[in-house]
């Protein structure tokens, strides 16, 4: 078996590739976080707590696109953990 470390690098993909600052690596890293997390849920406490999640973080994102991309993210992340 990998070590966790390896896996949560595994589904990362370009993520932590492309931060340009400590604040934006930060950021991933906390996505990448809360993904995993979440895949550990059943499929319905994850719909749910996505759908959450997402609306949650509507007044720190600036455009519709852009939540629409983070809940992308969220779901690529999941369905690569599974």
């Amino acid at each position: 078996m990998e070590k966790v470390s390896e896996m949560i690098l595994a589904v990362t993909g370009d993520l932590l590739q492309v931060p340009d600052s400590q604040e934006e690596m930060q950021a991933h890293l906390e996505l990448v976080k809360n993904a995993w997390n979440m895949s550990l849920y059943s499929e319905k406490k994850r719909k749910g707590t996505l759908k959450r999640f997402i609306e949650s973080q509507r007044p720190c994102v600036p455009s519709i696109e852009e939540l629409k991309g983070l809940e992308w993210e969220f779901r690529r992340i999941m369905k690569q953990k599974d």
